[in-house]
């Protein structure tokens, strides 16, 4: 029956309150209010839950109070953890005093009640299997980064390899062993990843070595030949053989029936060149 009759008293006391006093008597003026200073007491006392009721009880009697939603924005914000109750309490704060000097702070605080929001909300629909996938992705992501680093310094190594095989400076084999990851494991029919590549680089094609010129005319040791080609004159071979186109005549007589009287040849025969002697 006590906590009855003290029940009936608090709902008259709000009643008559409603009834008998105007919202805008207590703006500006909340602190004269009953149940205003029952939620101050409270709070002080550390009755968090009991003083966000009083003050509620307050808006219900006078709901435009910038107020009492500032304070009870800072109850469920600071104290009982509830953010999204303070967001809509400082909210309804800015809406009803934009003006006010403490609007900037105000938003910020309302900021942080969202993000407090996020985090819950977060939190609470993480489960196991997400976690799970989360982990995952970040070791899937650590193994490609590892990927696009060996990656890199391949493609850095073959290039040094191409520019070793271009420049032909290397006479040598040179022996490159092939990058390794603690986490890249080689094909067994991977030869570049499974061992050591042998690479011969490319040798630069000698010059051809000119035979120094000997003078044809210089006495020849022994009897030669020589096949006709096109473009080729019986004078043409004399100045190849012996220096002098003067020595058609003695090709000519070596050679019965394959040059003409007046030094006529075809081409492809094969023709003796005699040696001069010491003749010139």
């Amino acid at each position: 029956m006590k906590y009855l009759k003290s029940f009936f008293v608090g709902t008259m006391l709000i009643f008559s309150s409603a009834v008998f006093t105007g919202c805008g008597d207590y703006v500006g003026k909340e602190k004269t209010h009953p149940l205003f200073v029952k939620a101050g007491a409270s709070r002080a006392a550390g009755n968090y839950k009991e003083s966000a009721q009083f003050y509620e009880d307050f808006l219900y009697v006078c709901p435009k109070s910038p107020l009492a939603h500032l304070e009870l924005a800072s109850v469920y914000g600071d104290n009982l953890d509830e953010p999204f109750r303070a967001m809509y309490h400082y909210e309804k704060y800015l809406e009803l005093h934009p003006n006010s000097p403490d609007a900037m702070d105000v938003k910020k605080f309302s900021d942080a009640c969202r993000k407090r929001i996020f985090e819950k909300l977060s939190a609470d629909y993480v489960s196991t299997e997400t976690a799970k996938a989360q982990e995952e992705t970040a070791r899937y992501k650590k193994k490609m980064e590892e990927y696009v680093e060996y990656s890199r310094k391949l493609r850095a190594q073959n290039e040094q390899m191409k520019e070793m095989i271009r420049s032909g400076r290397f006479t040598r084999e040179v022996s490159v062993r092939p990058l390794r990851t603690n986490e890249v494991k080689p094909a067994d029919n991977d030869p570049v990843a499974s061992g050591t590549v042998t690479v011969r680089t490319a040798q630069p094609n000698p010059k051809p070595q000119v035979q120094p010129r000997q003078n044809p005319a210089a006495a020849v040791q022994g009897e030669r030949t020589y096949t006709v080609s096109a473009g080729d004159t019986i004078g043409k071979i004399s100045r190849k053989m012996y220096g002098s186109a003067r020595h058609w005549p003695k090709i000519r007589d070596a050679n019965p029936g394959k040059v003409g009287k007046n030094g006529q040849i075809r081409i492809g025969v094969t023709l003796k060149i005699p040696a001069l002697g010491g003749s010139r």
